[in-house]
């Protein structure tokens, strides 16, 4: 085997590993608790053209050093809201605590919005987003409740809540999974606990 020969070979072996190399990193793996948000290179969303794609789950191809990915944990999320002195339709103030939980939302359109709304952010400041977006929904609804309904059908009371913050929540990527009221305190300071409210 001449020199010639050895040079070929080497050289067609080097092209094989650079050609792997790109491949690998051309392949993106998606996990089923996570979207992966391909950015760098324009599509169209309807009328809009937007300059990422979304995967979740399974793989994709993307151009090395041209689109970068980025990713957005689905995993539930634990909110917790404290409001002080919430005043009722008849003015009285109420203490609530709230118990809810929410994830991103994997699935267009909404899927879309916290593309661009919530890449980069840390959970602990998507947490602090998604209970501030719920403490103004309770607030609203509290405000259209007397004291009697919100103890005597807080089922009723936590739905609303969810309706109204759930179309918050969307137009910024993200849904409710849960939400129930924890407690809530008259200004006489009377607590009723969840089971209370829900005994009646």
């Amino acid at each position: 085997m001449g020199p010639p020969v050895i040079v070929i070979l080497a050289l067609g072996l080097l092209c094989a590993v650079a050609v792997l190399f790109i491949v690998s990193r051309m392949i993106c793996v998606v996990g089923p608790s996570e979207l992966l948000v391909i950015s760098g290179s324009r599509r169209r969303i309807g009328d809009h053209a937007v300059g990422y794609r979304l995967l979740r789950g399974g793989r994709a191809l993307r151009w090395p050093w041209i689109e970068r990915i980025d990713r957005l944990d689905l995993s539930v999320l634990p909110v917790t809201v404290q409001h002080q002195a919430l005043l009722t339709v008849d003015f009285v103030p109420l203490s609530i605590e709230v118990e809810a939980a929410v994830r991103v939302v994997g699935q267009p359109p909404t899927a879309d919005a916290a593309a661009q709304c919530l890449l980069g952010k840390p959970r602990a400041e998507i947490v602090e987003l998604a209970a501030a977006l719920i403490g103004g929904s309770l607030a609203h609804v509290v405000a259209s409740c007397t004291p009697e309904q919100i103890q005597s059908d807080p089922s009723h009371v936590e739905s609303l809540v969810i309706a109204e913050a759930d179309f918050e929540l969307r137009a910024i990527g993200l849904e409710v999974e849960r939400l129930v009221l924890g407690s809530v305190t008259d200004e006489l300071g009377y607590l009723v606990t969840a089971a209370e409210l829900r005994a009646g």
